[in-house]
């Protein structure tokens, strides 16, 4: 029985011959001939495979198969072509024009993302030798004649036509991080939201009409002279000259003189790929005021690209994204250079380089002033990449993720600082707005002001700040903190002298912290008026090893080291002077999870619920191995210890002077179902001899080993100046109260 048509046999048989070959070839690690593209339906193919290999083999036009249906003005209801791959889904393949021409193509799609012939092209994505002509494409965000978002390579390509949209625009790409290399557009004929821009691939008309008619090339030797391997930059005319040849990689450039760019208005090098040594010299008063992105000096620095011992003054920068006085967007490598002037922008603002995806940036300042909405520094708008020995001295003025230095890092930043005025309304730092990364060994002295997530040094970290610090004057609304606002990650080995001021979730080192504080300190004023300690306003992570000394003025929940504690405070103390109205304690306002082998000395006024300790010690909470020696004075529910406890107390002490009016006690003033076991409050330093927990001691008992010993604390007696960490409470017998142990080893 036959089946089928002997044609369709035949068709089956050819697949089954064809798969094998296919099998073949790749089991012996040979690829298959790229995928030939005849017509538009062919090009339109492509997004079915955006892995794939594809070969031009002829012109497409408005009079090339599937124009009509797929580019023209009337295909797909009015918006023509529809961009191939998108950011979640980028070209990653490649695609080889072998210089034939694409024609007539429109597109119409004002309000998406990533417009272009190719939509977005993704890492390892390669486009050459790729002729767009006589186009008209229109996006909103990420917007070119070739490519919308360029991750990739392209190659020998141009583009005519005209492009329009509100953010990362561009003749060749809109917004780009890969490798465009000898592909132009004419400066002149090409116009980008109705006028004529520099962008990555500019050319001017006599420049591109001769790299086109020598066959896509320009000599760079018979531009430049040379000296010691190096292209010499003299004049102005020389600068332009990387407009041509900035996109090789093995040029270098040595500016020979200072350059005035007074006359040079909206002149920038979109793209460089190469060096650039200033050689100690300076360029003045560079003026650019685009609608474009990665502006700057130089607008793109690639992997490749050096820029090197350079000054820029008197800057006057303008752009909509990836602003920058140095550079716009680099992957590459800028050290030894100085950025000063004004440079503003909506997104990715910074004095020197607007983004630094990938690059390092090294022994280089900025002064003036930075201004933008969100990601904006003084020296650089947003980080991922490597920032050493910098700093800023910028005024920023920004709406969210602003800092003195970065705006957000998410990459490192080392031994930098920052001296200039912060002023946003979230998110803000006096050197990082938010760090997502490392930073270390790194400071600010500042004024920072803003509303939410304000710090002196990080507005809101979710990393790690370390051996960092910061004497800038602090000052908003909730989450503010002399060293981080708001803390997700781990601040160590830190310090805080300037003071801080805000409404709710004040500290003095952290607003509020939900990870982790260790071996920190802060000796400021703090000012606030709900949840302010001196060292966090709220904690809800741990902080260890920690302490504040200085003085802490709120209204509710007030304390020494916290306003209210609801994780994990160990092996930290308090010598703050506290000031507050209600719910008022020297380490801590009120305490909804563990305090222990911590301590307060100092003094703590307020009206009602003040504790030397705690003010309020909640339900399921517990003290444990603490001691106060802070005075307490207040007028209702006053304690040496904890004012109101309705949890666990347990091996603690107090023998600070306590003073009030009504519900007064030695270690606590009301316990309402809590339970306090082998505690003591000493009767004589206290000056109350009744107490809602706890037993009485005199001093002479309070500093006799026995005393403890009998309640089975774990401590040991040391002779004077002596520790034993072996044990966590440690006594000069008859001459102490009994020390924390590592209070003795710190």
């Amino acid at each position: 029985m036959a089946f089928g048509s002997a044609r369709q046999r035949s068709i089956a048989t050819a697949s089954i011959l064809l798969t094998m070959v296919a099998l073949i070839a790749g089991m012996a690690g040979c690829s298959l001939p790229p995928v030939q593209i005849h017509d538009w339906d062919d090009l339109n193919s492509i997004r079915n495979n955006l892995a794939g290999r594809y070969r031009l083999v002829n012109d497409l036009h408005a009079g090339s198969p599937g124009y009509w249906g797929l580019a023209s003005r009337t295909a797909n209801h009015r918006q023509g072509w529809q961009p191939i791959g998108t950011s979640g889904n980028p070209f990653t393949g490649s695609f080889d024009a072998q210089g034939y021409q694409i024609s007539d193509l429109f597109i119409d799609r004002p309000d998406e993302n990533e417009v272009g012939l190719f939509g977005c092209v993704g890492e390892g994505g390669i486009i050459e030798d790729v002729e767009v002509v006589n186009a008209d494409i229109a996006g909103k965000q990420y917007v070119g004649g070739l490519v919308g978002d360029n991750s990739g390579t392209i190659s020998n390509s141009y583009f005519s036509g005209r492009v329009t949209g509100k953010q990362y625009l561009g003749g060749l790409v809109g917004g780009n991080d890969g490798t465009v290399s000898n592909s132009h557009y004419d400066y002149n004929e090409v116009l980008i939201n109705g006028q004529n821009m520099i962008t990555i691939g500019a050319l001017v008309a006599e420049d591109f009409q001769q790299w086109l008619a020598g066959g896509k090339v320009l000599v760079v030797d018979q531009r430049l002279p040379q000296e010691n391997g190096y292209y010499l930059v003299s004049d102005v005319g020389d600068l332009r000259e990387l407009l041509a040849f900035g996109q090789y990689g093995f040029p270098r450039f040595r500016l020979t003189n200072d350059l005035d760019l007074s006359s040079e208005a909206n002149f920038y090098i979109p793209y460089l790929a190469g060096e650039f040594d200033g050689n100690g010299h300076r360029i003045l008063n560079l003026t650019i005021n685009s609608d474009g992105s990665q502006v700057g000096l130089f607008g793109y620095l690639a992997s490749s690209g050096k820029v090197t011992q350079l000054s820029v003054h008197n800057v006057n920068v303008t752009g909509a994204c990836v602003v920058g006085a140095l550079v716009g967007g680099n992957n590459g490598i800028v050290s030894d250079c100085y950025c000063g002037g004004s440079v503003a922008g909506d997104d990715c603002v910074g004095g020197m380089i607007g983004h630094n995806w990938d690059g390092t940036v090294s022994n280089s300042f900025s002064t003036g002033s930075v201004a933008g909405n969100t990601g904006v520094g003084g020296l650089v708008g947003i980080n991922e990449g490597v920032l050493t020995n910098c700093h800023s001295s910028s005024i920023i003025i920004g709406r969210y993720c602003a800092g003195g230095l970065v705006g957000t890092s998410k990459g490192g930043v080392a031994n930098c600082y920052s001296s200039g005025t912060v002023t946003a309304w979230y998110s803000v730092g006096g050197l990082v707005g938010v760090n997502e990364g490392s930073l270390t060994n790194s400071y600010s002295s500042g004024t920072v002001d803003g509303w939410y997530s304000i710090g002196g040094l990080v507005g809101i970290n979710s990393e790690t700040v370390s051996n960092s610090y910061s004497i800038a004057s602090v000052s908003g609304r909730s989450g503010v903190g002399g060293l981080v606002g708001s803390n997700h990650g781990t601040v160590s080995d830190c310090h805080v002298e300037g003071d801080v001021a805000g409404e709710q979730d004040i500290g003095g080192l952290v607003g509020d912290n939900h990870d982790t504080v260790r071996n920190s300190y802060t000796a400021n004023t703090v000012t606030g008026e709900w949840k302010v300690g001196g060292l966090a306003g709220s904690n809800y992570g741990t902080v260890r090893d920690s302490h504040s000394i200085g003085s802490t003025t709120g209204n509710y929940y007030v304390g020494g080291l916290l306003g209210g504690n609801n994780g994990t405070v160990r092996n930290s103390f308090s010598a703050d002077e506290v000031t507050g109205n209600y719910y008022v304690g020297g380490l801590t306002g009120s305490n909804s999870g563990t305090v222990t082998r911590s301590y307060s000395t100092g003094g703590v006024t307020g009206s009602s619920i003040v504790g030397g300790l705690v003010a309020i010690n909640g339900r399921d909470s517990a003290v444990s191995d603490s001691y106060s020696a802070t005075s307490a004075d207040g007028n209702y529910y006053v304690a040496g210890l904890i004012a109101v406890n309705f949890g666990t107390v347990s091996n603690s002490y107090c023998r600070g002077n306590v003073t009030g009016h009504e519900y007064v006690g030695g270690l606590l003033a009301v316990n309402w179902g809590g339970n306090a076991s082998n505690s003591f409050w000493d009767t004589d330093a206290t000056g109350q001899v009744t107490s809602a927990g706890g037993t009485a001691k005199s001093t002479a008992e309070m500093q006799d080993v026995a005393t403890f010993l009998w309640a089975a604390w774990d401590i040991c007696a040391v002779a004077p100046g002596m520790a034993n960490p072996a044990f966590t409470w440690n006594i000069v017998n008859g001459q102490t109260h009994p020390l924390l142990s590592w209070q003795l080893t710190t």
